[in-house]
């Protein structure tokens, strides 16, 4: 059994895609957490209970959809946990085809062409549309009508979209093509099933995006050819280089190296993190600190700037863009989701974008007008990357996030967590109303100075060499400070 024995450790282990933590959360409880693919499943477990218990705890999070796709208009919904939405599965009593029929091409009624690429079984088979030059999406949207193979009619019992194409590979992602992969401990590659304790932990991942149309156009010029979405015989569209950091402040850090390996038309968006699955709790906050009120569809308006109930479905349904910031040119960069009982808040997850690194750093102009899309689900998409002439080949960016756990109670701030990220150490508080606290940092920091890196609302800090920081917040109030020469 291994237990967690410090609030500055956390421990580990790999199984293939299957990265197991455990991280301290809150005095008298720890976190146990699995990623898989950059989606997670957690549970809170007392702190007397050995990591080997983790998936015995009290479930909170069951979100493997966490991992953010790409979304092109072009393209659709893609990468990630997505498939083409632009695949459909064709249901016979028993079709004709074999693996020679690979590649082969069918018309719909209005001469849509669609073309075979997977075989699943006697009676079903896969098609996904030939790419439509010039069009938005690029592909045909539906089968109109039935289904021609030359002047054979295809008698179909359903021909329907699906989310994702079948393929032999046990993962979430078929359209994320795996390089590479290690997960090390303190500088140390880890040896497969064994619990390591260390400070931190890190995972190097690179992967390919491979988009449908480069697998159609093989399958074309090679007709009976198995080929699945991430064959090795397929370009890649877009290759990402992701650093993932796991932090004893119940952190991930991430770090994308994104470089676009082909010119690729339409609108993109992009944004690394999202969060949805949380379960088990009475009531639900929003805040996305940084928004004016946002009118809703029902004609109410919702303040993210402050914790906002939600419920689902939910009517907080909008678009946020440059107009919906306080300030058009600081647009968010947190975006927080609280959940506990009617009277009080017991967990706070946050995804936060780099104020001082990367695509989204404070003042760079990079950063696209289209911040976050918040749907029916009471999910969040927040982007951070926007191209809406498309992207050419070569073109590169990096993108900074993290995704936390903290406790809402740990000060009178709304909301208060830091953490180690790659030019610092940062701490982050929001406030609402009127108070004066101490805030004790880790050890760590005792007797190093701070930059504030932003303030608002004339919000006053001062901080000892014993580590403490006084804080007197006049209202609504909010900084994010940085430590520097953190080891």
């Amino acid at each position: 059994m291994h237990y967690l024995t410090s609030d500055r450790k956390l421990l580990i282990c790999r199984q293939g895609m299957k990265i197991s933590t455990l991280m301290p959360f809150a005095p008298g409880v720890n976190v146990f957490n699995i990623m898989m693919e950059g989606n997670n499943c957690s549970w809170f477990l007392p702190a007397d209970q050995p990591f080997e218990m983790g998936e015995k705890g009290k479930v909170f999070h069951q979100g493997w959809d966490d991992y953010a796709p790409w979304m092109s208009g072009a393209y659709g919904t893609v990468g990630a946990n997505h498939g083409s939405p632009y695949t459909f599965r064709i249901t016979m009593l028993r079709h004709w085809y074999t693996a020679e029929d690979l590649g082969k091409v069918l018309f719909d009624e209005k001469g849509n062409a669609f073309v075979i690429v997977a075989l699943e079984d006697a009676s079903s088979f896969l098609v996904h549309g030939r790419p439509v030059p010039g069009a938005e999406p690029l592909f045909p949207q539906e089968i109109a009508g039935a289904l021609y193979d030359g002047d054979k009619k295809i008698e179909a019992d359903t021909i329907k979209k699906i989310q994702m194409c079948k393929t032999p590979f046990s993962q979430l992602s078929p359209q994320n093509r795996y390089n590479s992969l290690a997960l090390f401990a303190d500088g140390t590659e880890l040896e497969e099933g064994k619990v390591t304790l260390c400070s931190s932990a890190k995972l190097l991942w690179d992967y390919d995006l491979i988009l449908t149309d480069t697998q159609v156009a093989y399958m074309l010029d090679h007709p009976g050819e198995e080929v699945t979405p991430v064959d090795r015989r397929l370009d890649p569209s877009i290759n990402h280089k992701v650093e993932v950091t796991f932090l004893p402040d119940c952190a991930w850090h991430y770090k994308a190296d994104v470089t676009i390996k082909r010119d690729l038309p339409g609108h993109w968006h992009w944004g690394l993190l999202q969060h949805y699955g949380t379960v088990g709790f009475e009531k639900h906050e929003k805040m996305i600190p940084k928004l004016k009120p946002i009118l809703l569809e029902n004609g109410e308006r919702a303040d993210l700037d402050s914790p906002y109930e939600v419920t689902y479905p939910t009517t907080l349904r909008h678009r946020c863009t440059g107009e919906d910031c306080l300030e058009p040119n600081d647009p968010p960069n947190s975006y927080i989701d609280f959940f506990g009982s009617r009277e009080k808040r017991e967990l706070a997850v946050v995804l936060d974008y780099s104020l001082t690194c990367g695509i989204t750093r404070k003042g760079s102009g990079e950063r696209g007008d289209h911040n976050c899309t918040l749907p029916f689900t009471t999910k969040i998409y927040p982007y951070a990357a926007e191209f809406p002439q498309g992207m050419c080949k070569g073109e590169n960016f990096v993108l900074h996030a993290c995704r936390q756990y903290f406790s809402p109670s740990c000060s009178q701030a709304t909301a208060c967590y830091g953490r180690m990220e790659s030019d610092g150490y940062f701490l982050y508080a929001q406030y609402h109303e009127a108070v004066s606290e101490k805030l004790r940092l880790p050890q760590a920091l005792a007797g190093k100075t701070f930059e504030v890196v932003e303030s608002k609302g004339g919000i006053s800090l001062s901080c000892g060499d014993d580590g403490i920081i006084s804080v007197t917040a006049p209202g609504r109030s909010s900084f994010v400070l940085r430590f520097r020469n953190v080891s």
